[in-house]
């Protein structure tokens, strides 16, 4: 793809500048959306990274601290 970088070609230290400045595009972008639009965005990654399923239940091993920490 045009524009982007192997990050294995760059210096630690330029992975984490692009790292950083992704993570800081992202809050910003975060920022602007309405409360919904957040819930939404934060389901989406809770399922993406395996946390939760699509009706918002945890996941094994997640369960566990879900119990604990959810009333």
């Amino acid at each position: 793809m045009k524009g982007c970088v192997n990050m294995t070609d760059l210096s630690v230290n330029a992975q984490v500048k692009a790292i950083t400045d992704a993570l800081k595009k992202e809050n910003a972008e975060f920022k602007t959306l309405t409360a919904e639009q957040k819930k939404k965005k934060a389901h989406e990654g809770l399922v993406k990274i395996g946390i939760i399923n699509e009706k918002g239940e945890f996941t094994e091993p997640y369960v566990a601290l879900g119990a604990k920490n959810v009333q």
